[in-house]
């Protein structure tokens, strides 16, 4: 059977408030925990836990955050995306959240991973999100500038709160759980692609 792909930009979706909230605002989670290392590791050794073994916990949650957005991004070109990053945000935001209170080194790594996981599936489902938007450069360039505001923001506010678990991770969690409310208003694909139609049957 054979399927008929519309031109680039037949379908895009002019950009609305909830179009940039949720495609801008879940984006960022992929990029905060990246600026947010240094402080991670704060936090890491406030906790007791040694440098070195700080900057491997989020060495390893840095990597599963990529291997998420490279496996799961094949799933975020159709109507999977808003499931996809309902799901990276929730467990995002549950691991975040095992790391901020677990009582052990071995649970704050295996949340810190399960985090890395659910912010990878996010970024690819926000990042897909992008090309069903009409000048895709353009939003591009805005999704950068308010990533860089908000990370900014957040930066410069957690050293005030305090560097400890609970303000660090707690914060990430506290995000990735409101990105799984955003992901409701993502724009859909203008477009489905003859290949996506098996890996999105689940949908």
């Amino acid at each position: 059977m054979s399927v008929t792909l519309a031109s680039p930009g037949q379908n895009a979706r002019a950009l609305t408030p909830k179009y940039a909230v949720s495609t801008f605002g879940i984006s960022v989670l992929g990029l905060l925990t990246a600026n947010l290392v240094p402080v991670m590791i704060l936090a890491l050794e406030a906790l007791g836990i040694e440098v070195s073994t700080a900057g491997l916990f989020t060495t390893v949650s840095l990597l599963s955050t990529a291997a998420a957005c490279i496996l799961s991004s094949r799933y975020c070109t159709s109507t999977c995306r808003k499931p996809v990053a309902r799901i990276g945000a929730l467990v995002g935001g549950s691991g975040f959240l095992l790391a901020a209170l677990a009582p052990s080194d071995l649970l704050v790594f295996l949340g810190m991973v399960g985090g890395g996981i659910g912010i990878g599936a996010t970024s690819a489902a926000s990042g897909a999100a992008l090309a069903a938007l009409k000048d895709p450069e353009r939003m591009s360039g805005l999704s950068s500038l308010s990533n860089r505001v908000l990370v900014t923001i957040v930066l410069a506010v957690i050293p005030l709160l305090g560097i400890q678990m609970l303000t660090v991770f707690g914060f990430l969690s506290l995000l990735s759980f409101s990105g799984a409310l955003f992901a409701y208003w993502l724009p859909t694909a203008p477009a489905r692609p003859a290949w996506t139609t098996r890996s999105s049957a689940w949908c």
